[in-house]
């Protein structure tokens, strides 16, 4: 019985997380971030992007809060341009925005 009530609160969990995560991807689908760095002579960043920047980024400008887990960043960001960045919250939750690193002026 005790296992029973343990399994129905975790799927009311679950189906909680799965709203909260829709409405995430419905805010974040298609939206246009920038971040601007300091930059060198040759336009050289002086430190890489990391997904903890973007999360900040998102909460800041946004006003996003999402973990930097779901941020599907192969790599840390070096270079200024324009990134596709895809989140991922699994179970074939996914989405895509923009992300514009420009210098710092």
């Amino acid at each position: 019985k005790k296992l029973e009530i343990q399994k129905k609160e975790i799927e009311k969990r679950k189906i909680k997380e799965k709203k909260e995560f829709e409405n995430l991807l419905k805010k974040i689908a298609g939206i246009s971030l920038k971040i601007k760095v300091p930059t060198g002579e040759k336009q050289e960043m002086f430190a890489a992007i990391h997904t903890k920047d973007i999360t900040h980024a998102l909460e800041e400008q946004k006003k996003i809060k999402l973990d930097s887990n779901f941020i599907n960043l192969p790599e840390p960001i070096k270079k200024l341009g324009e990134y596709k960045i895809e989140v991922d919250f699994g179970e074939g939750m996914k989405t895509n925005f923009l992300l514009i690193i420009e210098e710092e002026k």
